[in-house]
């Protein structure tokens, strides 16, 4: 890996978390790992056993000016887990294009998160490129995947489907799909990895590719595949969003129905998004939904401004089962999942406390 190679051994040894530094969730289903240059790897359908080894932001300017991972990335904001109102789990880390002294073109920052939710088998990816030149470009924006099914590299498939913006990889009872969301695909390629691939002009021409329904069998290299939306004009400081959905499934049909359902989500997500919660004038306590659930719920509350705020879960005979929050929130509207997948069936009530007042009320576990 290129990060730690060029480092000297010293500094190794002092900054192993900047070097090293990641975030990480696993929903129950599928996990992630975000390094801090912007590598995003996958598992199924545990962190045991790894999906994608690394799929990461391209940012095409022209033939000779083309932001990766191997040659570019460099961090800007360290990997780190985040709270989010509308999802369960996400993280998020930047990266920019000063690598390498000076730094190859083209100039931008390149911002990723990456949500999940309880017990679900997908994950969308948000990335943010922004173009930090003094001048516009039209840019194409992409992602690079390298695919580890069941954890080894080689003798995978890896296809296309244009029709769904679709590139996705399986060996028999691992399949892998990424779905491009709000957009359709202005390139898809696949092809066999060979050391020495990550070139500019290369990457040029591989995201120019018109996207097509290729099916190709790799060897025991394995595979790259690429993909990317259409051209988008960038001025200085402007940006431009792309949405990236992530399953997996012991099937195609599996995969399929997951990605079908990260859609859903995905709109969703994007409306919150767009359509911020104004502040709520009252301290709120809302019904868990679902309810009866088994076994992840979501608890609601609305907080009028900002204050120290715990949420509590206890059984009936009033023993604290599970500390959902303990810290200070910012006024608005929010949303905790509640995980009793070690919890017997029955009711548990949840408290909510400000520093002024207790809001209470029951949920019911049924398993």
């Amino acid at each position: 890996m290129k990060k730690i190679i060029l480092f000297p051994l010293l500094v190794l040894l002092v900054l192993p978390f900047y070097i090293y530094g990641q975030a990480e969730f696993e929903t129950g289903k599928i996990g992630v790992i975000l390094n801090s240059y912007g590598r995003i790897r996958v598992f199924a359908p545990t962190n045991a056993t790894r999906q994608i080894d690394r799929s990461s932001i391209l940012v095409a300017k022209n033939q000779t000016e083309v932001f990766d991972y191997y040659n570019d990335g460099e961090t800007e904001d360290t990997a780190n887990i985040i709270q989010v109102p509308f999802a369960d789990f996400a993280v998020y880390g930047s990266t920019n294009n000063t690598y390498n002294d000076p730094p190859f073109p083209p100039a931008v920052t390149s911002k990723v998160w990456v949500y999940g939710w309880i017990e679900k088998q997908f994950l969308i990816v948000k990335s943010t490129v922004v173009n930090n030149e003094t001048a516009p470009f039209p840019a194409i924006v992409g992602m690079e995947l390298i695919p580890q099914l069941a954890g080894e590299y080689g003798n995978e498939v890896v296809a296309c489907d244009v029709a769904a913006n679709l590139v996705f990889s399986y060996k028999p009872n691992d399949y892998i799909g990424y779905k491009l969301l709000g957009a359709n695909l202005y390139s898809s390629i696949g092809i066999d990895w060979y050391d020495g691939y990550a070139v500019d002009t290369s990457y040029w021409t591989w995201l120019n590719t018109p996207p097509s329904a290729f099916n190709l069998q790799t060897g025991g290299d394995g595979a790259v595949a690429m993909f990317a939306k259409s051209p988008v004009t960038l001025q200085p400081g402007g940006s431009t969003d792309t949405y990236i959905a992530i399953a997996y499934g012991v099937t195609e049909a599996q995969m399929r129905a997951n990605l079908d359902t990260a859609v859903i989500q995905y709109n969703t997500l994007v409306s919150v998004e767009e359509n911020p919660s104004v502040i709520p004038e009252h301290f709120s306590l809302m019904q868990n939904y679902p309810n009866p659930f088994n076994p992840a719920t979501t608890i609601s509350f609305t907080v009028p401004h900002s204050d120290f705020i715990t949420l509590k879960v206890y059984d009936i005979l009033g023993n604290e089962v599970a500390t959902l929050v303990n810290e200070s929130l910012a006024p608005g509207t929010h949303n905790v999942s509640f995980n009793a997948l070690n919890l017997s069936t029955g009711t548990y009530l949840y408290k909510l406390s400000n520093s002024n007042s207790t809001l209470t009320n029951k949920m019911l576990l049924i398993k």
